[in-house]
C-alpha cells in the first residue's frame, strides 16, 4: 500500500467516484500549539485508490485534522478500497487501535454479516461520519415496467458486479422489499458502462444506474449515465420505488438504506420523470477498540470545520452536520467516541 503526500488544493474536479484528480497537501505534523497539554497521538487513515473521491476525501480530512487539532495527527494512505480497508483491520488486530478507514455502508454490511468477499463476520467496525451519499434507481426504456416483484422477475436486469454495492442494494430490495429470492431474478453483471450499453441495444430490460447526492435537492449522474442520456434514442423511464418498499427492505436486511426523492430534471432535460430511489452512504469508520477520544476528535473537526472540506471535491458538499449520521440506522453502529459528539450537538442518527 503506497503512501502519497498531497501537494496542493484541487480545483475543477468532477463529482463521481471514478473521476481522477490531483492530490491535496497533507502534513504529517502540524505547527499548531498544544495548549491543552494533551499527549500527541498519531493514527493512520486508509482512503481509497489514487484519484477517486474516497482518496481525496480522506486526504482532505487528514490535512484538516492536522491543521485544527492540537494533539491528533493523521497520516492518510492510499488503498485498494472499502473491502480491502476492512480486511486490513481484520487481518491485524493491532491496527484496530491505530487505523481509521474509509468504507461504504453496504460494504460494512457485508463484513458485519460475513458475506463475500468476507470469510468471517466483522462486527466491531463503527461509524464516525458520512461524507457522501448516492441516490440510484433502475431505469428502462419500457414505460410499462414498475417497481414490483412481478415485473422484475420477468425481465433481464443489469448490475455492475457480483460483489458490487449495487448488487448488495438490489439483493436487499428484491429479497426483502419484493419478497422473492435473489437467485430467481435474471441478473447479468456487465460493469457500469456495459449495463447501459446493453440497455440501449435491447439486451437488457432494466439497468441499475448511479447518481450522486450533492446536498439539498442537487444531484449528479455518473459519467456513464450522462453519456447514455445524451445518446438515448428512446425516452428513459425512471423506475420509482415507493418509500415503504425501501423501509421494508431496510427492516428485513439490516442494510442502512433509505428512500431518496430525485425531482424531474435534477439530472438534466432527459430526466423527464421524478423518481424515488434508494441510498447508500460512504464515510469514515473505526474499530470499537480505538480509544474513544480519537473518533470524538475526528467528529469534532468534521462538525466544526466541514465547510473547509468542500472545495476538495464536489461530492463533499454533501457533508454537513445533518448528514454526518446517515450511514447507520441506530446509535449502536456509531463509535462511542463519535456518538458523544453527536449527542452533544443533537446530530440526527439515521436518515429521514
Amino acid at each position: 500500500m503506497k503512501e502519497r503526500t498531497l501537494l496542493k488544493a484541487i480545483l475543477g474536479v468532477s463529482v463521481l467516484v471514478t473521476f481522477t484528480v490531483l492530490p491535496l497537501a497533507v502534513c504529517a505534523e502540524s505547527a499548531q500549539p498544544n495548549p491543552s497539554g494533551h499527549e500527541k497521538v498519531s493514527i493512520n487513515l486508509l482512503g481509497g485508490p489514487f484519484g477517486v473521491s474516497s482518496y481525496i476525501a480522506s486526504f482532505t480530512l487528514a490535512e484538516l485534522i492536522n491543521k485544527k487539532s492540537a494533539w491528533l495527527r493523521v497520516t492518510a494512505t492510499e488503498s485498494k478500497g472499502s473491502p480491502m480497508n476492512i480486511k486490513t483491520l481484520m487481518a491485524d488486530p493491532k491496527k484496530k487501535k491505530t487505523h481509521a478507514i474509509m468504507s461504504s455502508a453496504s460494504v460494512e454490511y457485508l463484513a458485519r454479516n460475513g458475506l463475500p468477499p468476507f470469510e468471517a463476520k466483522y462486527t466491531t467496525l463503527k461509524a464516525i461520519s458520512a461524507y457522501g451519499a448516492f441516490a440510484p434507481t433502475f431505469i428502462t426504456l419500457d414505460p410499462s415496467i414498475k417497481a414490483t416483484g412481478e415485473d422484475f422477475l420477468d425481465k433481464k436486469i443489469g448490475l455492475s458486479a457480483p460483489l458490487g454495492a449495487d448488487t448488495v442494494m438490489a439483493r436487499a430490495i428484491f429479497e426483502h422489499g419484493f419478497g422473492s429470492p435473489f437467485k430467481k431474478f435474471k441478473v447479468q453483471y456487465l460493469g457500469w458502462g456495459g449495463v447501459l450499453d446493453a440497455l440501449a441495444d435491447g439486451t437488457l430490460d432494466i439497468g441499475y444506474i448511479g447518481v450522486g447526492q450533492l446536498g439539498g435537492d442537487k444531484f449528479i449522474a455518473t459519467p456513464a449515465l450522462q453519456k447514455f442520456m445524451a445518446t438515448a434514442k428512446k425516452d428513459i423511464h425512471w423506475i420509482s420505488f415507493p418509500p415503504e418498499l425501501i423501509t421494508k427492505a431496510r427492516a428485513g436486511s439490516g442494510l442502512p438504506t433509505y428512500s431518496v426523492h430525485v425531482p424531474a430534471g435534477a439530472l438534466g432535460p432527459k430526466q423527464t420523470e421524478a423518481y424515488d430511489g434508494f441510498a447508500d452512504s460512504v464515510g469514515w469508520w473505526a474499530d470499537i477498540e480505538m480509544d474513544d477520544e480519537i473518533p470524538y476528535e475526528i467528529a469534532r473537526i468534521i462538525y466544526e470545520y466541514h465547510q473547509e472540506i468542500w472545495p476538495a471535491h464536489k461530492v463533499l458538499t454533501y457533508l454537513v452536520p445533518a448528514t454526518m449520521g446517515v450511514m447507520v440506522s441506530t446509535e449502536h453502529y456509531l463509535h462511542p467516541g463519535a456518538l458523544k459528539l453527536y449527542k452533544q450537538h443533537g446530530i440526527r442518527i439515521g436518515a429521514k
